[in-house]
């Protein structure tokens, strides 16, 4: 069963694709079409970003994911980035980002997949 806020996010990114959210990192992650769009932390949600997304969210005061490593204490940022309000009530910016974050989970998957073949 899905919390409010994770039913609000399907609710939303379905209109675009296939929603499915998996636990992970103590929150969830994000998937369409089996891949990996995104991740839900403390209510949240962050997808992954290219050039063109990360120019919306930067217009819209979004801020990027970020945790502290539990050995280094060094901040690592991740390339997911938090949808704010303007963005999620926005078809048109939610959508371009939704598709931004799936086409850099594709290439992610490629790069992967290329690595393997290579070892």
């Amino acid at each position: 069963m899905l919390n409010d806020y994770l039913e609000y996010a399907k609710e939303h990114l379905e209109w675009f694709g296939p929603i499915k959210f998996k636990k992970m990192f103590g929150g969830f992650g994000v998937y369409s079409h089996n891949m990996c769009i995104g991740v839900v932390i403390e209510n949240e949600l962050y997808l992954k970003g290219d050039d063109v997304s990360i120019a919306i969210y930067s217009n819209y005061e979004s801020s990027q994911f970020a945790y502290t490593h539990h050995k280094s204490k060094q901040e690592i940022k991740m390339n997911w980035w938090k949808v704010t309000d303007e963005i999620f009530d926005n078809k048109s910016l939610l959508n371009t980002c939704y598709h931004s974050a799936l086409s850099s989970a594709k290439s992610a998957q490629t790069k992967t997949t290329k690595k393997q073949r290579r070892d």
